[in-house]
């Protein structure tokens, strides 16, 4: 027996294919699906200097945030 790898980008591509080889002798199908593999530490480290030189206090964020009328 071997093992064939095939990778699809869309939906439409995959399900001709699956049909193609399900009408195929000697052919047997496995779908699996890869865990996409985030880095959370990765993401977090991109953001880092996203504020920089900006001349912004946490006041005027709130500020533009929570437009509240006046009492």
């Amino acid at each position: 027996m071997q093992t064939l790898r095939v990778t699809v980008n869309d939906d439409r591509t995959k399900q001709l294919l699956l049909r193609m080889l399900h009408t195929m002798d000697g052919v047997q199908v496995k779908e699996t699906r890869q865990p996409v593999q985030r880095n959370a530490g990765n993401a977090l480290l991109q953001l880092c200097g996203i504020w920089k030189d900006r001349d912004i206090s946490i006041d005027d964020i709130r500020k533009k945030a929570w437009k509240r009328a006046p009492k």
